[in-house]
């Protein structure tokens, strides 16, 4: 691998980390400053929140099954791309709760999809 596609997966990694830290959730339970939460509301006051991480990762297969079975070709903005992913998945792991998908929730206070 050159220097070139190194140094775009890491500047994607640290993009994808500074943006989710800058425009993210101060703490566990708060909004995002920019964007919304995915809340599942699935009955009796019971919510799935599908963190931002889970997003990444899920965006990360599609990109990988998409890129083997078309050209199996890393360009450089690929590399970016699963840095950025990255990037975004680590920051998740800064909260206590990432792991934690059920929870109870108040429709009134959510982004119920």
């Amino acid at each position: 691998m050159n220097i070139k596609k190194i140094s775009s997966f890491i500047f994607g990694m640290i993009v994808g980390f500074s943006l989710f830290y800058i425009f993210g959730a101060g703490k566990e339970g708060s909004k995002p400053k920019i964007g919304f939460n995915t809340v599942l509301y699935i009955g009796d006051g019971n919510c799935f929140h599908i963190h931002h991480w889970v997003h990444a990762v899920i965006a990360g297969l599609i990109m990988t099954s998409t890129i083997i079975f078309t050209c199996n070709f890393f360009t450089p903005a690929i590399l970016f791309a699963y840095g950025f992913l990255l990037g975004a998945s680590v920051e998740d792991l800064r909260y206590k709760d990432f792991m934690k998908f059920r929870k109870k929730c108040d429709n009134s206070k959510n982004i119920i999809f």
